[in-house]
């Protein structure tokens, strides 16, 4: 598993794909903080703005990452099938692909238990969507034999155990913020950035493990 993310690391589509994610991340938090200050007289619209705006562009900046990176943050030299022809086989499947990461994400954060590591709700949905891309990829290809989802209590330890360090690395942040009023905004933002970054790594080791399966 480490030489393999090492491998994808070294590849320029992963950094092109990183930055796509960070740029849209950065819009995304950008344009919603300037929205936030004009929606203060607007309780309940200021409220769909941050419980569903903000969510839904984290959710485009992970949709990015994953098509960008495709095939090489699933391990792949070559692509088993061009995302074309995936998309063009059913209309609307990249709408259905942002609108389950949004649900996704949108249910993890109202679950009792997931609701308490907010971090989780992003990589649970990088998941679900490199599993629905990969299941389309598999049905575009002839005789490929059907993916398994479950990547074993190894790759699932991997994949909690990043997710949770993000997750504390979130709370620091927080205290760290807290502990000095006078912090610049843009450490805020540093902070939210590092942590989406570090959100990538369970997404990448579950597409590692859908990827190892074309390989093969």
């Amino acid at each position: 598993m480490n030489s393999q993310l090492l491998n994808v690391w070294s590849s320029p589509l992963f950094w092109v794909a990183l930055f796509a994610f960070a740029a849209v991340l950065l819009s995304g938090v950008w344009f919603t903080d300037v929205l936030s200050t004009r929606l203060e007289a607007y309780p309940l619209s200021l409220w769909l703005l941050q419980n569903l705006g903000v969510p839904f562009a984290r959710v485009l900046a992970m949709a990015a990452f994953l098509l960008i990176g495709y095939p090489v943050i699933f391990g792949l030299a070559t692509a088993p099938a061009s995302l074309a022809s995936v998309f063009s086989q059913v209309s609307g499947r990249s709408g259905r692909l942002v609108d389950i990461m949004f649900f996704v994400t949108i249910l993890a954060s109202v679950i009792p238990v997931l609701s308490r590591f907010h971090a989780l709700s992003l990589p649970a949905a990088g998941i679900a969507g490199s599993a629905l891309l990969m299941s389309w990829v598999q049905e575009s290809m002839a005789g490929q034999p059907g993916i398994h989802y479950w990547p074993g209590l190894v790759g699932t330890a991997g994949i909690i155990g990043s997710a949770i360090l993000a997750h504390a690395l979130g709370i620091w942040g927080a205290e760290w913020l807290e502990a000095d009023p006078e912090m610049p905004p843009q450490a805020a933002t540093a902070v939210s950035v590092l942590q989406s970054l570090l959100i990538l790594v369970p997404v990448l080791i579950y597409a590692l493990f859908l990827g190892g399966q074309f390989a093969s």
